[in-house]
């Protein structure tokens, strides 16, 4: 595994986690929780897509509220849950997915999203 600085990880969306690109990193992933069953969470993406999540059973998430999951993306396409943190209703995922794609993505803004 390639060194991660503290405290830096990339924002990505539920292609992206598939991907299996960032396997091994520290990652932050955002949308609703569809379903927690106590050790798995069905995440649907800013994107639209379904991940799987794994988490400990005292997990703090509820179904139908929006979070920013942090964790470990596996080489298998999944979330291992760290932190999570609760976001407001009106989070605009269409927007948060265009920021992913369109600017984080992008090399002309890339210089903007390496650790400080």
């Amino acid at each position: 595994m390639s060194e991660q600085p503290d405290g830096a990880y990339p924002r990505i969306n539920g292609k992206i986690l598939k991907s299996s690109e960032h396997a091994n990193k520290i990652v932050s992933l955002v949308g609703n929780i569809e379903a927690f069953d106590g050790t798995s969470i069905q995440l649907k993406c800013a994107d639209g897509v379904i991940a799987s999540v794994q988490c400990e059973p005292d997990a703090e998430v509820m179904q139908g509220c929006m979070y920013e999951l942090i964790g470990l993306a596996n080489d298998n396409g999944t979330l291992q849950l760290f932190v999570s943190r609760e976001l407001t209703p009106d989070m605009d995922m269409d927007i948060y997915n265009r920021m992913i794609l369109d600017v984080q993505l992008n090399p002309k803004f890339s210089s903007y999203f390496l650790p400080a």
